[in-house]
């Protein structure tokens, strides 16, 4: 399988690059080059502006497998901001197949059973567990995102 990294994971992939602005190599100008090598799997680290998110859809589009995060307060609240970045809200509804929105929240110290240890530092917390929300787009999705937009999304609905 021939996978592609912008920026590069912390181990060493195949063929990964990371930005460098003073440089010119921005994300955007990193998925074009890396899109260049043909690979199956896109992994771009971040979508932080319309022309990576554009370059990610598109790429998705023409049939690589494209995973990035992008910053957003919901799962839902994916949807507000891509479509945002992407004028083409057809070609953006198409690329989206499966959503992952994490939390963390912390985690209730099992030494003391949230009383407050050394453990702790006696603030009753220790470590933190993620809450997962997914969201699989489907083609009635699609299709409400189409006609009525980011805001007809409501999650478990």
């Amino acid at each position: 399988m021939n996978t592609n990294f912008a920026p590069p994971p912390p181990f060493s992939p195949r063929r990964a690059c990371w930005r460098n602005s003073s440089r010119g190599l921005d994300f955007a100008k990193a998925g074009r080059h890396l899109l260049r090598h043909d690979p199956q799997v896109l992994v771009i680290g971040e979508i932080p502006d319309e022309e990576t998110a554009n370059i990610a859809v598109r790429a998705a589009l023409t049939g690589h497998l494209v995973i990035s995060t992008l910053y957003a307060g919901s799962g839902a609240g994916v949807w507000e901001r891509l479509l945002v970045m992407c004028p083409d809200h057809h070609a953006a509804a198409s690329a989206v197949a499966l959503i992952l929105n994490q939390r963390l929240i912390r985690r209730v110290c099992a030494a003391c059973a949230g009383a407050g240890c050394e453990t702790c530092l006696h603030t009753g917390y220790h470590g933190r567990v993620p809450v997962v929300e997914w969201f699989r787009v489907d083609d009635a999705t699609r299709a409400v995102l189409r006609t009525q937009g980011a805001t007809a999304i409501r999650p478990g609905g």
